[in-house]
């Protein structure tokens, strides 16, 4: 006597239903293979850690801040703690230091903030801020980041159960869209990690918060921005 495994389309004899069961199981589990997909709002606080040696203006740098975003506007505004090799961050100051990045995609503008070290400190160490204007050449985000992303199945991830694909770049573009593998939870899918392929990028997100992101958290009108090279780039700090 035998019966029909529809899941699977195999004719089983009987003392076989077990392994037909199981088979039944896997077929469907492998019908549902996860996708890659960022929430379009949310908030999270995040670590980069951008390898030494590499031809980059940021190797040996290690990034932490929070990050917020709206894709459906095409927002993203990005605030950094950079610490960098030798105590120096080059034209950013002394390190540790701030930087942070606003960028708008519909107006196809970058506003840039960073500390301005001419003046005193306040209080705590808070350093004054500039900000510039600078001019967007591309989009915010990479709406085709996983098109040609594979599925490498159920992975660890620092002690983390995380699904993996490779052949991904950054959702988000950066100055180099390198090849990464993009890691999410096995449970939420939401973001864990984007780790390029050549070991430059290490991308972590944290304490991610999906929810609607208004726009006046994108808001620069009260950071006096100014275009590189104006005439009053020595008055328009923030103090």
């Amino acid at each position: 006597f035998s019966v029909s495994c529809g899941a699977c389309g195999r004719v089983c004899p009987t003392a076989a239903m077990g392994w037909c069961f199981w088979l039944a199981m896997l077929t469907v589990s492998a019908a549902k293979e996860p996708t890659p997909v960022y929430p379009r709002q949310m908030s999270y606080s995040c670590t980069m850690r951008v390898k030494p040696g590499i031809k980059d203006i940021f190797a040996g740098n290690n990034f932490t801040g929070v990050h917020y975003l709206n894709a459906d506007k095409k927002m993203m505004r990005t605030e950094w703690l950079m610490t960098c090799p030798n105590g120096s961050c080059g034209q950013f100051g002394s390190s540790p230091t701030s930087v942070g990045i606003n960028a708008h995609g519909e107006e196809q503008a970058m506003y840039q903030t960073f500390t301005n070290e001419r003046l005193p400190p306040g209080p705590g160490g808070a350093l004054a801020v500039q900000c510039q204007k600078l001019p967007l050449h591309s989009s915010v985000f990479n709406e085709s980041w996983a098109a040609g992303a594979q599925y490498r199945g159920v992975h660890y991830l620092d002690g983390r159960l995380c699904h993996r694909w490779s052949n991904t770049v950054p959702w988000a573009i950066q100055r180099v869209q390198r090849i990464s593998d993009y890691y999410s939870d096995f449970y939420s899918n939401l973001p864990v990690a984007s780790i390029s392929e050549d070991g430059a990028i290490d991308l972590r997100y944290e304490s991610l918060t999906v929810a609607p992101q208004p726009e006046a958290l994108f808001d620069v009108s009260g950071l006096n921005c100014h275009a590189p090279g104006s005439s009053d780039e020595e008055t328009r700090l923030l103090v």
